[in-house]
């Protein structure tokens, strides 16, 4: 009876527990199980049964080959399958456990501190998916499972999928996993009668949406078939060794995937991070658990990218201590400044506002950093604009509101909103009330419009949103009903932000009416329609097609809505451009839609290939492809790699007004594609009108009539009075978009620079009173993250950033009213302490909700110096200059890499090879830079060999790189002192010059002065250096025609030189005399240098005469003289020169005639060298032109003859012979020596006309002969109309085998159009030939002129004749 009790109980308790198996609120996570078609495989796991499989999976990264630690993490589970239909499946995980890898001992593992927390979350519930014919479509989760805990449990259901169920031998296909939609290629490796293995590789290069980028560049995304879908920042590849039973179910699979990071790594060392992923089946049976009763989110299998907020127990405590670390720096910038401040902007983000609004609180009232408080407000208002949460933004606009921040502050942060990617709602409506201020700033309703964009654009409906309801009617309020109140650069203002936000759609009805309304500005109305440009393309754009066809607009609206209208083309679009095309009127309008469509034609931009084939369907028939300097275009370059999925497009739009001469407005925008991201960096636009009437004003017809007037004033009176006139016309403005949104509007129109103008001379004024200036600023500059899926369900993260510390105190005065003054003078004092530090960091790692681990690398670049000077100026006549250095040392330049392993984000630093860094050290050499100027500079390097290394990554990521350039000051002295001194009194100059280091212990002085007395003609300089005093005076005394010059140099009170000189001039009717009487140079004590000289110029006008006479005594043993002579008579000139001295002696004569056609003369040259005998030397040239009809004859030789060296004797005759310019004959005949040894060159070059062509012919013959040699060279070239022949041949009669001979021929035949080339090369017995012959087809032209082609067949014969056997070649 107990036992019928017991069993009973059993049999209810089964029964209570018992129910349908896909039982959900919303019918399961399969919704039905359609049964499989023919050829499917049948479901591997049977409904009603649990399956239980042993899973881990690891991530291990190191910079391997040069780190010495590594850092991982590793989990384990019992996964638990239970089967509730065919197609659907519920995972659970049991026993988790998570270690980590010790960094100091890689074989080591312990439990993670966080493992109860990992244990609890992924284990608090069952995921369900479906599973078809091996494919795993949707994954189903409750609606509170956290996003990393899906992946986790994605990730290790990715391993039961199989896209080749039924066993296909080499299948390749497209597989959707954990890490996206990627190329997979199975390959069956053995099989036995109960299982089979299959090897399966992953191409992680081509999977589609798979990495995620956040950060400061905003994209968007195109598709191409290209075999690089992602940004190859990594080197990527997974293998898995699969196991399956007979049945299809998983009996045991091993994945290993490997991440390398391309940069400076090889195919064996770099940074790496492997992961590792195993699953084992151990049982299986038992009823399935049953499921709770609740709603799924539903999803794909691929990765879901999240944000990690990794929990922080006291977040405000973290941020005092950051902002403390900061304080203790001191007031200067250090290495270290930029990277706490980037730790700052970090821990910032994890505040609430109420944590927020507390540390602001204690930041402004001095409880954090006590000693520096108003350092810690710098540190805290600088980062706040760079958290982008929800709780800064309300903040700011707080401060914004209040006034507490400076409008430079305040516009630099509305700015920043545009780059925001992922805005929340609640920044949003924080930021409302900006724009519902009576007078909204420009950079807050442009910053908010682009933020719009960013919120809506990965929501679908936005436009129904409340917020982005209440953002449309605060900016609409500011339009008015159709543009018609308000000021002009607020309604342009508003346009542009609407234009940025895009999504505000209850705002088109206004806009139309702003478009429409004809007494709106031209400008407003353009602005108006291209606020429209983001508007999404299922709105109603017929307002815009009416305005393309109304003729009776300005082309510039017209243009702008055309525009508009191709953004979102369709159909009807495009018979609408064919109809306009055919019958437009407006060139303007006609000629800018012409080239925008050819360029589309043409276009390689991946988002425009859709509308490029509709484009090329449509007929161009009208060309408009008018001047480019008068008429409205399109301009467009681009280019596309499929392989490199990489490309780049700039496209502009210049368009001109029918009212104007002169362009209306321009735009320029620079596209970049990469991995299917395309990247609108900057788009710039420019509008101006007003130009041509002040350009016709002065420079049309009737400017130029206008009469010259002679009184200035009225001359300026006309020029303002016409300015009166089109002052109000003139005007421009500047767009600036950057990532699509317009951060910068410009206006240039008078009202607004009058407006924003500043009173210059208040400001130059103040300059005179001292003034001080500490600017200090940081900020972050770069801030970009990928996330990359791994098969571990953890992302790979490739994090970079970048952050910048800058600090400049100044002080000085400057009294410009002084420098106006006459005579000016200038005073200048000031003080100037630039200090800065640029941190960059890259980091390559898995994300954890608990923590990273990774590896990280650093750099940063650093300077800190100090000066002072002061400057001032008196009466343009003297300068004072003064340089201090304060500190004795100055950081002139440091640059550092570091590396580290992060383990649960605790860095830790590596010291890498050592044994591969390359050291140098160096200073200024010897002691010249110190005993100049007192200081000294060293410089120290260190980098890691540039040579690549077995098994090292490259540099630098073999080693840490280190550089130091630093100015020691090793003197005591106070300052650089200049003194500059420049008087004049009548035509006297008194220059004076000081350079001096007071109070230092190397006396430095140096002072120089140089002194013109014109009234006692006198000259004086001197020169006085610690080293050395030199001194230098020059007199000149004056009597009559005679002058006495006195020249002596002082070193040191010794006289080195002294001079004197003694000169007069005389002049008769006959002749002019110029005399050195005497001149004594005297060295020290030497015997004095005499000097004398003479020069006589003949006065007679019927010749020219000259002589020069010179002598030199106390040099050589004995005087030395020189005389010339010269003298022309008519046609005749005559030369003699002579020379006396110890060791040479000679003569000159020189006789010439110029007669008409002809000179001819001799020159005679008789010398003597010591005690040898006499010799002579003889040249003699003639030359002698003449000319008769149509020929031009010229002849000539050169004769020279040395008795001394009568193997040198040379005679060149030469003949040339030109007619009619063209024609030419050349014959030059050299003889050398006495040996008979010549050189002959002949040339003959002929031009002769034939049925109206030119034909031309060349010969030339070259011969030589020597002892050695007997050389002949011949050139022959025809070129005529029907044939091109060359021929080169060379040969030397003495020497065999020196025989060369190379010939071309190309001719043509008129009648068959047949072309024949010939070449045949001799090198002595040797022969190549080569013949080709190109003939051309005709072909009737029953075609349409568009396929007319010409028909070529080639057919080449080439033979080869070498002995000893021959080689032919035909190509046809």
């Amino acid at each position: 009876m107990e036992h019928k009790t017991v069993l009973l109980l059993l049999v209810l308790a089964a029964l209570a527990n018992a129910g349908p198996l896909t039982r959900r609120q919303d019918g399961g996570c399969a919704k039905s199980c359609p049964r499989p078609k023919d050829g499917d495989a049948p479901s591997p796991y049977t409904p009603g049964k649990s399956y239980t499989f042993n899973y881990m999976t690891g991530v291990r990264s190191e910079i391997k080959g040069a780190s010495e630690e590594s850092t991982g993490l590793r989990l384990t589970a019992k996964v638990v399958l239970d089967a509730f239909s065919t197609c659907e499946l519920a995972m659970r995980m049991e026993e988790v456990r998570v270690s980590e890898q010790d960094p100091s001992d890689p074989t080591r593992w312990t439990e993670s501190p966080h493992q109860a927390q990992f244990e609890s979350e992924l284990t608090a519930s069952d995921v369900h998916f479906v599973l078809r014919n091996g494919q795993i479509p949707e994954v189903c989760a409750e609606l509170l499972e956290p996003e990393w805990v899906l992946n986790i449990k994605k990730a290790a259901i990715s391993m039961l999928q199989n896209t080749n169920p039924n066993k296909v031998e080499s299948y390749n296909g497209i597989e959707t996993d954990i890490s996206g939609k990627c190329k997979v290629t199975y390959s069956p490796a053995k099989e036995s009668g109960r299982e089979f293995e299959v090897v399966k590789v992953t191409d992680l290069m081509s999977c589609l949406d798979q990495q995620r980028v956040r950060g400061s560049f905003q994209s968007s995304s195109y598709r191409v078939p290209a075999q690089i879908q992602s940004m190859p920042l990594t080197k990527a590849n997974r293998t898995c060794k699969v196991v399956y039973y007979s049945s299809g179910n998983l009996k045991s699979s091993l994945c290993t995937e490997e991440h390398i990071f391309r940069p400076f790594s090889t195919d064996n060392a770099g940074a790496v991070t492997q992961v590792e992923q195993r699953m084992e089946f151990i049982g299986s049976g038992g009823m399935p658990r049953l499921s709770h009763d609740h709603t799924f989110k539903r999803s794909p299998l691929e990765y879901q990218h999240h944000d990690f907020k990794q929990p922080s127990r006291v977040p405000e405590q973290d941020v005092r201590s950051v902002l403390n670390d900061l304080c203790e720096l001191g007031t200067s910038v250090t290495p270290q400044t930029p990277k706490l401040f980037n730790e700052l902007i970090h821990r910032l983000r994890g505040l609430s506002s109420q944590q927020l609004a507390a540390i602001r609180s204690e930041v402004e009232g001095s409880s954090v950093c006590r000693r520096n408080g108003q350092m810690a407000q710098q540190f805290f208002f600088d980062a706040l604009p760079m958290v982008s949460t929800a709780a800064a933004t309300a903040m700011m606009k707080e401060l914004v509101l209040s006034g507490k921040i400076s409008s430079t502050i305040s516009e630099m942060w509305l700015t920043s909103l545009a780059f925001v990617q992922q805005p929340e709602r609640a920044m949003l409506e924080s930021l409302l009330p900006l724009l519902e201020a009576e007078n909204p700033s420009q950079q807050a309703q442009l910053g908010i419009g682009a933020l719009v964009h960013q919120y809506c654009k990965s929501r679908s409906e936005c436009s129904k949103d409340p917020i982005v309801k209440s953002i449309g009617a605060a900016l609409q309020r500011l339009l008015g009903r159709d543009c018609s109140t308000g000021d002009r650069k607020a309604l342009l203002t508003t346009l542009k932000a609407i234009g940025n936000a895009g999504y505000l759609i209850d705002l088109m009805p206004t806009l139309v009416q702003c478009v429409n309304r004809e007494a709106n500005l031209v400008e407003v109305r353009v602005a108006a329609i291209e606020a429209l440009r983001r508007t999404p393309c299922s709105e109603d754009r017929t307002p815009l097609m009416k305005l393309i066809r109304n003729k009776d607009v300005d082309s510039e609206l017209r243009i702008t809505a055309y525009l508009g209208l191709m953004s979102c083309p369709t159909m009807e679009l495009f018979d609408t451009v064919k109809e306009l095309l055919t019958a437009e009127s407006s060139n303007q309008f006609a000629s800018f839609m012409w080239t925008h469509l050819t360029n589309l034609l043409e276009t390689s931009d991946p988002h425009k290939q859709d509308i490029r084939l509709i484009v090329e369907d449509v007929k161009l028939k009208k060309q408009y492809d008018l001047d480019k300097l008068k008429f409205s275009r399109n301009v467009e370059k681009s280019f596309f790699s499929n392989y490199l999925n990489a490309g780049a497009k700039v496209e502009s739009n210049l368009i001109w007004s029918q009212r104007s001469f002169l362009p209306r407005s321009a735009t320029l925008n620079m596209t970049l594609d990469l991995f299917g991201k395309s990247f609108n960096f900057f788009e710039v636009g420019g509008r101006v009108q007003g130009l041509e009437t002040l350009l016709e004003k002065y420079l049309g017809p009737k400017g130029m009539e206008r009469k010259q007037q002679t009184d200035t004033n009225s001359q300026l009176a006309e020029l303002d009075n016409t300015f009166k006139v089109i002052e109000d016309e003139i005007g421009g403005s500047l767009d600036i978009k950057v990532f699509g949104h317009q951060i910068a509007f410009v206006d240039l129109w008078r009202e607004n620079l009058e407006r924003s103008g500043t009173n210059l001379l208040e400001w130059l004024n103040s300059l005179k009173q001292l003034r001080e200036v500490n600017w200090q600023k940081s900020f972050s500059f770069l801030d970009t993250q990928v996330s990359i899926p791994t098969i571990s369900g953890f992302p790979l993260i490739l994090g970079t950033n970048g952050t910048a510390s800058f600090v400049i105190k100044s002080s000085g005065k400057l009294d410009v009213k002084k420098l106006m003054q006459w005579p000016p003078k200038l005073e200048v004092e000031g003080k100037l302490s630039p200090s800065g530090t640029v941190h960059l960091s890259g980091m390559l790692g898995i994300g954890t909700i608990y923590g990273d681990y990774g590896v990280k690398m650093t750099a940063s670049i650093h300077s800190s110096t100090e000066m002072q000077a002061t400057i001032k100026t008196s009466n343009g006549e003297e300068l004072q200059v003064e340089f201090q250095q304060p500190r004795d040392r100055q950081n002139i330049l440091n640059t550092k890499t570091s590396y580290f392993v992060i383990h649960r984000s605790v860095e830790r630093e590596q010291t890498m090879r050592r044994d591969l860094l390359i050291k140098h050290k160096a200073c200024s050499q010897g002691k010249l830079m110190e005993k100049i100027l007192g200081v000294e500079f060293c410089a120290e390097i260190s980098y890691p060999t540039l040579v690549p290394q077995e098994s090292a990554p490259l540099a630098p990521l073999a080693a840490g790189m280190e550089m130091d350039v630093t100015m020691f000051k090793r003197d005591t002295h106070t300052s650089y002192q200049l003194h500059l001194v420049n008087k004049k009194e009548g035509m006297n100059r008194h220059w004076k010059a000081l350079i001096d280091t007071p109070g230092s212990r190397v006396d430095r002085k140096l002072h120089a002065e140089f002194v013109i007395d014109s009234t006692n003609q006198r000259i004086e300089a001197s020169l006085l250096t610690p080293w050395k005093k030199g001194k230098v005076l020059m007199n000149v005394d004056s009597e009559g025609s005679s002058k006495r010059l006195v020249f002596s140099t002082e070193v040191d009170g010794t006289v080195y030189t002294r001079a004197t000189a003694n000169y007069r001039k005389s002049e008769t009717a006959e002749e002019v005399k110029h005399e050195l009487e005497r001149m004594e140079l005297r060295f020290l004590t030497s015997e004095p240098v005499i000097l004398k000289g003479l020069i006589s110029r003949g006065k007679l006008s019927n010749e020219e005469n000259w002589k020069v006479e010179f002598s030199a005594e106390n040099i050589l043993t004995s005087p030395i003289t020189v005389s010339s002579t010269f003298m022309q008579t008519g046609p005749t000139a005559a030369a003699t020169a002579s020379l006396n001295s110890p060791f040479l002696s000679g003569k000159l004569r020189s006789d010439y005639a110029l007669t008409s056609g002809s000179i001819s003369g001799m020159t005679t040259v008789s010398y003597k060298i010591g005690e040898k005998s006499e010799q002579t030397i003889r040249i003699e040239p003639t030359l002698k032109f003449s000319a008769s009809t149509g020929e031009h004859h010229l002849k000539g030789s050169f004769k020279c003859l040395l008795s001394e060296f009568p193997q040198y004797n040379t005679y060149v005759a030469a003949f040339s012979k030109r007619s009619n310019y063209y024609n030419h004959e050349l014959d030059i005949v050299a003889e050398f020596g006495n040996s008979g040894d010549f050189a002959r060159l002949q040339k003959k070059y002929e031009v002769a006309q034939r049925e109206g062509n030119n034909e031309y012919k060349l010969t030339a013959t070259l011969e030589t002969k020597t002892a050695k040699y007997n050389m002949q060279k011949e050139f022959e070239h025809d070129n005529s109309w029907t044939q091109v022949r060359s021929k080169l041949m060379a040969s030397d009669e003495k020497v065999a085998g020196r025989n060369f001979e190379t010939s071309l021929e190309f001719s043509r035949q008129p009648g068959t159009i047949l072309y024949t080339a010939s070449a045949r090369t001799q090198v002595v017995d040797q022969i190549y030939k080569a013949v080709s012959k190109l003939q051309r087809l005709s072909r009737t032209s029953d075609l349409k002129p568009l396929l007319h082609c010409l028909m070529w067949s080639t057919a080449w014969l080439l033979s080869f004749n070498i002995r000893p056997r021959s080689i032919r070649l035909r190509v046809a």
